[in-house]
């Protein structure tokens, strides 16, 4: 019998949005591809034993000094890096606090001649924002990150993908969870262009600017605060993989009788793992609210989009802030 690892990768291609100019779909990859990645299966013993070697060697390969700081490049809204593997192999790289797993597409693992588990004994369930997928599970080794090497690190290798006119998005995810096992804080800023990994360093805002926080907490690998609007709360997750603002569900929009409100968005794709849908199929609409309350401000006239999947806080709105994920003391924080 197969063994499954179920992820949910809650901000997985998190609701990119793009004009509606062409064909879009979600499919498997081609049989050619599966093939090319598959001349690289191992075992789940070899798997085990090669993961159980990766946390030790991975805690002693932490830089020597206290931080790295990469470039990012905006693409599509949502912040992309480039990592490294064997050989000096460049991987686009989005970087995804809505991700919980760190994943990589089945046309970079052949590439990158990367071991991937035989499908006879281990599979993974990817659920994302309008639905789900089957997938593979695999082993980086390394990823280089800057002048941090990983000798090993494990993934989710993605066998579909989205189809979309002008998707800018990186086939591979750098997910919260490589933060969140080995940094002190990680700090996305959005201004600067730059992410930085701090590691055994106490984070500490800027004395030359604004800054507010608010405490987060971890859930299914992804970082959640809460939010409040009038008398109403509700937890949100802090997803930098999303193209867009602040985000509700239907459940949330019933609780603020806003439900049958709102402008639709029209002639936009979503692009999400499990599908490729639009815009109008998924009722996406947008609605302003009196105010919201997080991270410590007061936001009046907020306009919220009414979306699937959990509710998030994406990078359209993270963009003016420098943002900090603080893991000693469980907070997020924006500075300005």
């Amino acid at each position: 019998m197969k063994r499954h690892l179920a992820a949910l990768l809650a901000g997985l291609f998190s609701l990119g949005l793009h004009a509606c100019n062409g064909l879009s779909g979600h499919a498997p990859v081609s049989r050619s591809v599966i093939r090319q990645m598959e001349r690289q299966n191992i075992s789940r013993a070899q798997f085990d034993q090669r993961l159980n070697q990766a946390r030790q060697d991975n805690l002693r390969s932490l830089p020597k000094g206290r931080s790295i700081t990469l470039p990012f490049l905006l693409r599509s809204n949502t912040p992309c890096i480039t990592a490294q593997a064997t050989g000096g192999q460049e991987i686009p790289m989005m970087l995804d606090t809505g991700a919980g797993r760190m994943v990589i597409s089945a046309r970079t693992a052949a590439k990158l001649k990367m071991p991937v588990v035989n499908s006879s004994e281990v599979q993974s369930t990817m659920l994302g924002v309008v639905g789900k997928e089957q997938g593979r599970v695999g082993i980086l080794s390394p990823l280089k990150l800057g002048t941090w090497t990983l000798p090993a690190y494990p993934c989710f290798v993605r066998t579909y993908e989205n189809i979309a006119p002008g998707m800018d998005f990186p086939e591979n995810i750098l997910g919260f969870d490589l933060a969140e096992n080995y940094c002190s804080y990680l700090t996305i800023d959005y201004p600067r262009r730059t992410a930085t990994f701090a590691f055994k360093q106490t984070f500490r805002p800027m004395p030359s600017k604004n800054s507010s926080s608010t405490p987060f907490s971890i859930k299914n690998g992804v970082p959640y605060i809460e939010i409040q609007a009038g008398k109403v709360r509700w937890k949100s997750i802090i997803d930098t993989g999303s193209f867009n603002g602040v985000e509700i569900n239907e459940d949330i929009a019933r609780k603020l009788s806003v439900q049958d409100q709102g402008r639709p968005v029209e002639g936009m794709i979503l692009i999400a793992v499990g599908g490729t849908v639009t815009s109008d199929h998924a009722n996406i609409r947008t609605v302003t609210l009196p105010e919201i309350k997080f991270c410590g401000g007061k936001y009046p006239q907020a306009e919220v989009d009414i979306s699937p999947g959990v509710p998030r806080v994406g990078s359209h709105f993270l963009k003016d802030y420098r943002v900090t994920f603080d893991f000693d003391r469980n907070r997020v924080w924006l500075e300005w």
